[in-house]
């Protein structure tokens, strides 16, 4: 589509057109200065900022990749990296720094009435960038027919738009503008509905930055249709989720060094923000960490999509956002059917205790690897409850935010379905929906009145959670990591010194999850667990990042509470032998 076709599929689509600039008053940030120094000026030339125990290679046939010089323990920290572009999602705005990243934000830009920081240092350092932004912004707003809540251009939109000011900051023959332009790109081997989004994308994307005329764009380095297309290919083949540290997703990112690893569904390393001090300048920062063996002469690769999927559905999500057939050995093992993968496994249907294929057309029966024994009329109710499973999982990931309890309403049902059909904790959906169901039970808990039910059924829950983690992630996976921390947590709310023994409920442990001490120790156990894969996950030079550390002084405090009920116990026994001497 060309510059034109462009400005004319906009000019249809929407009468009162964005791209209109409206007169400037001339006014700026009264919280950041006009005066503030320039960004120091780049040499013509770029190289990634890799360290030396890594080796950039073309493999024939794969493309770039990454080699690693030096052996590499799980826990070992491999890169350490600030992102070139990061974006927040529009609900988390308001929410979180836009340069740092970091909660408890206290200071609003005062010309764009937008974006929020921490403080003027964190406004500051984010002014080279949001300089341009601001102006963007201030349109958006001056156009809007709500200016108090104007409608903010979507996430995808707006990180776009970041890469475009950054090459303009630093110069389009910069390291940086050649980093960014070193993304991959499909842009040769786009599907119908990628170059229809990616159409909408680019009107959007025009709107935003107001541009006019093709002229316009020349300054951000895009001379046609062609190159505005590419841009957006590479936004979207190389964009990372930006989270906090225990895993919350809450913007996006662009790092064209970390663009570099290569995928695998067994990675032996991972891509982590740990966290860092507020107000940090290096925030937020990416940290790539080992969680497997890495030897001399091994890739170094990470996982592109959720490893917890099926090898269909990463298949299938892996082909249409980045353009190739995984032949990684999760995936060979999986194809030739080489072993029972549990992301797509049921109980034997004669309960011996063994595992089986789900069936499939090839194989429409469900045969126990273990006992052998085959049901073929089995197959066509697993295959029901397979499907009514995917559709129920689409339909709880569209409703929970918007309705909440009628989404855990869903999940619980189909749970139910999916269990008595025989399938195990780490088989999709089942495991999606209880990770759903986990998740919605969490954020109601402080809107219960039923507190202690709901935190007994939400403990539950996770618990089945982590059982299916545990048979589809290696140990050190982050999602197991902070998984083990959240149920850890789970079992240590309400359990303080309120209980100890003569001012509570006495110690019940023949139901799960037990109360009194019982419930404490489980608290302790988990979060012990949850400190060694932390250490993995986010690094053992970062304890583990924010969260292992906030896990640590937790640990602390149970093991200190766990005292005082010991010395309670003590006490009330030696009262009951005062008041009950033997006779």
């Amino acid at each position: 589509m060309s510059f034109r076709g462009l400005r004319a599929f906009r000019e249809k689509k929407q009468a009162k057109s964005l791209v209109v600039v409206p007169a400037s008053s001339g006014s700026v940030n009264d919280d950041t200065p006009s005066d503030l120094p320039p960004p120091p000026p780049e040499k013509p030339g770029f190289r990634y900022d890799l360290p030396a125990s890594m080796e950039l290679k073309v493999v024939p046939g794969k493309g770039r990749a990454i080699f690693s010089t030096v052996s590499s323990k799980p826990g070992s920290a491999l890169f350490f990296h600030r992102p070139r572009v990061v974006i927040l999602s529009t609900p988390n705005i308001p929410r979180y720094c836009s340069y740092c990243c970091a909660e408890l934000v206290t200071k609003r830009c005062s010309a764009c009435r937008t974006v929020w920081y921490c403080d003027l240092a964190c406004q500051k350092w984010d002014w080279a960038l949001h300089q341009s932004e601001c102006e963007c912004l201030k349109r958006v707003r001056t156009l809007s027919s709500d200016q108090e809540n104007p409608s903010i251009p979507p996430d995808a939109v707006r990180c776009l738009a970041r890469i475009s000011f950054a090459k303009v900051k630093y110069g389009l023959n910069s390291g940086t503008a050649k980093e960014l332009d070193s993304l991959h790109s499909l842009k040769g081997a786009l599907s119908q509905s990628a170059q229809t989004s990616h159409a909408q994308l680019a009107h959007a994307l025009v709107q935003y930055l107001g541009a006019e005329a093709p002229t316009d764009l020349k300054k951000y380095g895009i001379c046609s249709a062609g190159d505005l297309v590419d841009l957006i290919s590479k936004f979207s083949t190389n964009t990372h989720t930006l989270t906090t540290p225990n895993l919350t997703q809450i913007g996006l990112a662009v790092s064209p060094a970390l663009s570099l690893f290569n995928h695998s569904c067994e990675p032996n390393a991972v891509l982590v923000f740990p966290g860092s001090p507020r107000g940090d300048k290096s925030s937020p920062s990416m940290q790539l960490v080992c969680i497997r063996d890495i030897n001399p002469g091994d890739e170094i690769v990470i996982s592109y999509v959720d490893t917890t999927l099926p090898y269909d559905r990463r298949r299938a999500q892996l082909k249409d956002a980045y353009g190739f057939d995984c032949v990684c050995p999760l995936c060979q093992r999986s194809e030739n059917q080489l072993h029972v993968d549990p992301r797509a496994a049921t109980y034997c249907p004669a309960r011996c205790g063994g595992i089986a294929f789900l069936p499939t057309p090839d194989k429409p029966y469900v045969e126990c690897t273990t006992c052998k024994k085959r049901a073929p009329t089995e197959a066509e109710a697993i295959g029901d409850a397979l499907r009514i499973g995917q559709e129920a999982l689409d339909k709880v990931t569209a409703l929970q935010d918007s309705d909440p309890a009628y989404a855990a309403k869903i999940a619980a049902n189909i749970i139910s379905l999916l269990t008595s059909a025989g399938m195990t904790n780490g088989s999709h959906p089942l495991l999606g929906l209880l990770r759903s169901h986990h998740y919605l039970l969490t954020t109601s808990l402080p809107l219960s009145e039923d507190h202690q039910k709901l935190l007994d059924d939400t403990i539950r829950t996770a618990v089945r959670v982590l059982q299916g983690l545990l048979e589809v992630l290696p140990f050190g996976h982050p999602i197991r990591a902070v998984h083990f921390s959240e149920l850890g947590m789970l079992c240590a709310t309400d359990e303080t010194a309120s209980n100890i023994p003569g001012r509570s409920q006495p110690t019940n442990e023949k139901v799960f999850p037990p109360t009194g001490a019982a419930r404490l120790q489980l608290a302790i156990n988990y979060l012990i667990e949850a400190r060694k894969e932390l250490l993995i996950a986010f690094g053992i030079k970062m304890e583990g990042g924010d969260v292992g550390k906030k896990v640590r002084e937790t640990l602390i405090q149970l093991e200190a509470e766990m005292g005082i009920w010991k010395e309670g116990v003590k006490t009330a026994w030696k009262e009951q032998v005062a008041d009950h001497p033997k006779r």
